[in-house]
């Protein structure tokens, strides 16, 4: 029986400060562990000076490091070329196999978002679905103001944002099965202390900079600039914050 429609699960969020953070914790809202696993590993922030932003101090993105999930990168030439669906077929037969894609687009093709006929920007997104009798594609991102949302797209709409991006890469995402986690009290509270103390988390982080701002200074200083960034205030930090206390 050929499969005509298959939406792969997704649940609420627990961080959606990015896109990559806000995908992955949607993944997984099924399994319980989870969140265990983030208030071990995502206790710290730090303002990320070159590109003037927050993240959580973390040793590589989320993607690479959860041991719930397999991640592969794969590059356009891993996509059959010659026809000018490869990019569909290839979003339908990872679906098909309980892949979560995740890709760059130019969101001046895609109708819902911001950019929409007004400016050419490229952004990853995460695609978690598919519908060949509607040809429509079933994808995440913070698309809209901003906001994290499930969305769907034509089939041509997404062919077309992502002919035209320069970056290669594509990311496969599957779920493992029978991870065997535990919880590590010691590491939390190293965290913790980490990040009163403003001290970097993982010393061996490929976010490492000498101007990089950690911890508790790093809420002093986004606190102290709040004035000057008015009305372009950064409201991913709260959310971290949020994340945090929660």
């Amino acid at each position: 029986m050929i499969c005509t429609k298959k939406l792969l699960h997704m649940g609420n969020t627990v961080i959606n400060s990015y896109n990559n953070y806000a995908a992955v914790t949607s993944f997984l809202s099924d399994i319980e562990n989870v969140r265990f696993w983030l208030y071990e590993n995502y206790v710290s922030i730090f303002y990320l000076e070159p590109y003037k932003t927050y993240l959580f101090d973390e040793l590589k993105p989320m993607v690479f490091c959860c041991p719930w999930l397999n991640a592969k990168v794969l590059t356009k030439t891993n996509i059959k070329t010659g026809c000018d669906d490869s990019i569909l077929n290839f979003i339908v037969n990872s679906i098909n196999q309980d892949m979560y894609v995740e890709l760059t687009v130019n969101r001046y093709f895609i109708p819902i978002a911001n950019e929409y006929k007004t400016r050419h920007y490229d952004h990853s997104l995460f695609i978690y679905g598919y519908d060949l009798n509607d040809k429509l594609i079933y994808a995440y991102d913070n698309i809209r103001h901003g906001k994290f949302i499930l969305f769907e797209s034509t089939f041509d709409d997404i062919k077309n944002a992502y002919a035209v991006v320069d970056n290669p890469y594509i990311l496969l995402l599957t779920k493992k099965s029978n991870v065997n986690y535990v919880f590590n009290v010691a590491k939390m509270k190293q965290n913790i202390n980490n990040y009163i103390y403003s001290a970097p988390t993982p010393k061996e982080s490929y976010y490492n900079n000498d101007t990089n701002i950690y911890g508790v200074d790093a809420v002093k200083y986004f606190i102290s600039s709040m004035g000057n960034n008015l009305p372009y205030l950064d409201i991913r930090f709260f959310i971290y914050i949020g994340s945090i206390i929660n």
